[in-house]
């Protein structure tokens, strides 16, 4: 049951997400934005000297209200070179969720998010980042 200032949304508005054979590069900010929680893949693609991160996962309850957690999406067979030039907290996949006040969202947010075969090539930091919530699965 809704309580008030629980957030609702609708998830059969949500878009499944399809995002392949791309070439993402040389952008002052990050790769590609996914805020649904209809799922999908993001595979065969490059992401290249990026300022922030190559793919951000993220949903807001606290200043834009516009997206509800990811959830179910498969992260396959891309490249990430040179991601998060600028040296911020991001990685080549971060994933985040910002509650009430800006506060780090709750534990369980994002959910099923796979994460296989990536090559991650970056001079400043490397890897994948999940804070707070949900289970990334790396393969």
């Amino acid at each position: 049951e809704a309580a008030v200032g629980d957030m609702v949304v609708n998830k059969s508005h949500a878009a499944k997400v399809t995002f392949s054979n791309n070439i993402v590069r040389n952008k002052r900010c990050r790769g590609i934005l996914i805020q649904t929680a209809a799922g999908g893949t993001v595979e065969h693609n490059l992401f290249a000297n990026l300022t922030d991160a190559g793919i951000l996962l993220t949903s807001d309850t606290s200043e834009w209200y516009e997206a509800m957690p990811t959830s179910d999406l498969i992260i396959r067979n891309n490249k990430f070179i040179s991601t998060n030039l600028s040296g911020g907290a991001r990685a080549a996949i971060t994933a985040y969720c910002y509650g009430p006040d800006g506060a780090e969202g709750e534990t369980g947010i994002m959910k099923n998010i796979s994460v296989e075969n990536n090559l991650i090539a970056n001079r400043l930091r490397g890897g994948n980042v999940l804070r707070r919530g949900g289970k990334l699965l790396y393969a």
